[in-house]
């Protein structure tokens, strides 16, 4: 186990007894001579989850792509702000941004961006094709997420292809 941060709060004149809850991390809790020492852990090799959605959008793969890989499409159904300054794109919700690295790119096929607070073997990646039985547009997304988070993180993912269907007009 890797050890994050230790904080010793103030002394206190009983013993105070509280339930925190931090995902990914292990708590200990100790109080000696009524100065609680909070310590942090986080285990290593927690590892996030790969997995993939796919969703069919009538709209041709040209249209579709442009509505995944620039800013002011990204703003129309991924985000509330985006703006770029090269392969740096930058996202916003609600006053809070985030960066983010477009790291591969293949016109009208496949978008790939890796967060950069992340892990680098995560990503988030839309690829477009078509499907060769029904000929329909098909969006495919790749993200992480813990396993125990894929299927709220699923739910995310739906609404925002909604988002993206009501954009396009699709």
């Amino acid at each position: 186990m890797q050890k994050l941060s230790v904080f010793e709060g103030a002394k206190t004149t009983k013993p105070t007894y509280m339930k925190i809850i931090l995902p990914l991390s292990i708590i200990y809790y100790s109080c000696a001579t009524h100065i609680c020492i909070f310590t942090f852990y986080r285990k290593q090799n927690m590892a996030r989850k790969q997995f993939q959605l796919e969703y069919i959008i009538r709209s041709s793969p040209a249209i579709l792509f442009e509505f995944l890989a620039q800013p002011t499409n990204l703003a129309q159904w991924f985000c509330d702000f985006c703006d770029s300054q090269g392969d740096i794109f930058i996202f916003g919700w609600n006053g809070s941004f985030q960066r983010a690295r477009q790291v591969d790119v293949i016109d009208e096929e496949y978008v790939k961006y890796h967060w950069e607070d992340s892990s680098k073997t995560e990503f988030f990646a839309f690829r477009v094709f078509k499907s060769e039985i029904s000929d329909d547009t098909v969006l495919e997304i790749t993200d992480f997420a813990e396993a125990k988070e894929i299927k709220e993180q699923s739910f995310l993912w739906d609404k925002q292809v909604e988002d993206l269907k009501h954009a396009i007009g699709a």
